[in-house]
C-alpha cells in the first residue's frame, strides 16, 4: 500500500497550494 506516501504528499501539497493562492 502507498497510503503513507499519499498522505504525506497531500499533507505537504495542500498547505503549499493554500500558501501559494493566499500569501499572507
Amino acid at each position: 500500500m502507498h497510503w503513507s506516501i499519499t498522505v504525506t504528499v497531500y499533507e505537504n501539497l495542500i498547505p503549499s497550494i493554500f500558501e501559494w493562492l493566499q500569501p499572507i
